[in-house]
């Protein structure tokens, strides 16, 4: 077992390259475990803050608050006190408009109030730009004032002191209007930072919200500028690489990954173009992040044997190389699904957005596509970058490749129609309300008709987008098409039953709706009992898992839900990671969120 040093170290290292879930997973479970080191806790919620999570952060802060009436060192005291601070910074910016002032009001102050117990450039800095955004003008550069004279007087001995010194520079003169002397501190401050991206990131953020109330043009932040994030395609197949055709291949990779200053690479492992970049990517040493349709050795069989055992080694080297998890449409078998290549893809994306979201950075598609004439071959990656393009979200042709040779290997056809029966991509809702099994059998015709009649108005109000309604009991069982629509009814069940007051119609007043959600492919399946199109599979039974852990009045969703959500541009609903926790009955540790509806956005005013 790694000791606590090395285990925020860890921890620490994973925030930096902006893997903030996996940050909090290491930190939590030795938390769980017993273990009482406020520095661990203090890297575990910050990754939660840094992934938006500022509830989950505020939950479990409570431990960090009172370390502070005890002996904490004097840069770990500084760290929790602004923690505290910038959580309720992410309040202010994503909660309401009209309480927007008085929230980076209250924010400001907790930062100030650190700052005047431990002078130091980062939580006076914060002050400054928090006053200035919630219209403090005077106040505001005042303290940026202090905190330049601070500056001056500092001399860092490591990397990271030296970088948030210059940031803070360059965030005070900035404050002051000293646009030059704002310019030079970035640059100073891009020089020491390393490969540490999520402190980019969150200065990015920080000085985008000061430019945009003083009319600064962002350019200025082109310092800070992160690596983009990728996700690629490919035809599947190596039939169209021959040695020199390859290598022409990897060149035009290799130039297109340092044009658009990749650092992240989201992808399947198909033998020929997907492997290539794959191996581009590793040997360049950026994070490979690897999505499979289904489980692993089916996959290598089907996608790569037919190519020869060199590719199988190429496909084992890479794996063997990526940033765990792996990722699955299904970790079942293939069964001749091709929507499973669809769900898969949709997925990558979806993380990739996500990745570059944590990061303040551009995500971007790389295509690789086949010469080929209308209507012949794979038109998988056609179909893909068309949806990526449709979202709003930009993409590179890196290649064209020519077509297989007359009597090379037949790729399996990812686009192919989707076989009669086979599994189909839904996004499905359980829930059950707490308290049922304590009704009177007096209030039995009551719950029907009050409970069950509002679920049944609001799912009804979505008409075809929900083609599965069931209950049984207290229970729920909501299938919806597609995973916006999954939310919108999730959310709009617990809105309706907020507002019921069971009370009111003599029931319990702590009756409450818990719902959990996931999206994932299932079987279509005509129920000779019910009489009616109903589905099933083992992603079925996932969402009926997540149900039971989920707090009454909230809706948990799982990562392939939230990363179908990331395609919506619209940017209609929030999800909050929670923890990688386990779920009921034994059915192993999921990634879960908590889904909310996106605050209303609105411009910040000085």
């Amino acid at each position: 077992m790694p000791s606590v040093d090395e285990l925020i170290e860890t921890v620490r290292e994973e925030i930096r390259r902006g893997d903030v879930l996996a940050a909090w997973d290491t930190a939590s479970e030795r938390i769980e475990a017993g273990e009482k080191s406020h520095e661990l806790l203090y890297w575990g919620v910050l990754a939660l803050a840094r992934a938006g999570a500022t509830e989950q952060a505020l939950a479990h802060y409570a431990p960090l608050a009172e370390a502070l009436k005890g002996d904490v060192p004097r840069k770990l005291r500084i760290r929790i006190g602004s923690l505290f601070a910038r959580l309720q910074k992410d309040r202010a910016l994503t909660g309401p408009a009209a309480e927007r002032a008085e929230r980076l009001a209250r924010a400001a102050r907790a930062y100030e109030d650190v700052f005047t117990l431990d002078p130091d450039p980062f939580p006076g800095v914060n002050a400054s730009t928090l006053w200035l955004l919630a219209g403090e003008r005077d106040h505001a550069r005042s303290i940026a004032s202090r905190v330049l004279a601070l500056c001056a007087t500092q001399q860092p001995s490591e990397a990271e002191d030296a970088y948030y010194l210059r940031a803070s520079e360059a965030e005070a003169a900035l404050a002051l209007g000293d646009r030059d002397a704002a310019a030079a501190a970035l640059a100073r401050a891009a020089s020491s930072v390393g490969r540490d991206y999520a402190a980019l990131a969150g200065t990015r953020k920080q000085l985008r919200l000061l430019c945009s109330a003083e009319g600064v043009d962002t350019s200025l932040l082109a310092p800070l500028a992160t690596p983009s994030v990728v996700y690629y395609l490919a035809p599947a197949g190596a039939a169209s690489l021959p040695p020199e055709r390859e290598r022409a291949l990897r060149g035009r990779v290799d130039r297109a990954l340092a044009e658009r200053r990749v650092g992240f690479v989201f992808g399947s492992l198909s033998a020929g173009a997907e492997i290539v970049f794959a191996e581009a990517a590793l040997e360049k040493g950026l994070e490979l992040k690897v999505i499979l349709p289904f489980e692993t050795e089916e996959y290598r069989q089907l996608m790569v044997a037919p190519y020869g055992g060199e590719w199988l080694a190429r496909f084992d080297r890479c794996l063997a190389a990526a940033t765990p998890p792996v990722h699955f449409a299904t970790t079942d078998s293939f069964l001749g699904d091709n929507g499973l290549f669809l769900y898969a893809s949709r997925m990558a994306m979806g993380l990739a957005l996500t990745k570059a979201n944590t990061l303040d950075t551009e995500a971007r598609l790389f295509a690789v596509r086949e010469e080929l004439a209308e209507g012949e071959g794979h038109r998988f990656v056609d179909h893909e970058a068309g949806f990526w393009t449709g979202c709003g979200f930009p993409a590179d042709t890196v290649d064209e490749l020519p077509p297989p040779p007359p009597g090379a290997p037949e790729p399996l056809r990812r686009e192919a129609p989707q076989r009669s029966g086979g599994r189909v991509v839904k996004s499905m809702l359980f829930g059950d309300v707490k308290g049922f099994s304590k009704l009177r059998e007096a209030q039995l015709p009551i719950f029907a008709r009050e409970i069950l009649g509002t679920f049944s108005r609001v799912l009804e109000s979505f008409g075809p987008r929900v083609p599965v309604k069931n209950t049984w009991g207290d229970a729920l069982y909501v299938v919806a098409e597609d995973a916006v629509t999954g939310a919108d009814c999730a959310l709009s069940l617990q809105e309706a039953i907020a507002t019921l007051r069971p009370e009111s119609h003599g029931l319990p007043a702590h009756l409450g709706l818990r719902l959990g959600g996931h999206t994932g492919p299932v079987f279509p399946i005509d129920d000779p009992v019910l009489g009616y199109r109903s589905y099933m599979g083992v992603h079925v039974s996932r969402t009926a898992r997540i149900e039971p852990i989920t707090p009454v009045g909230s809706v948990y969703v799982t990562e392939a839900f939230a990363a179908a959500l990331a395609l919506d541009r619209a940017g209609r609903f929030s999800t909050e990671y929670v923890g990688h926790i386990p779920a009921a009955k034994d059915w192993g540790k999921l990634r879960v969120y908590v889904l909310r509806r996106a605050p209303v956005a609105a411009a910040l005013t000085a």
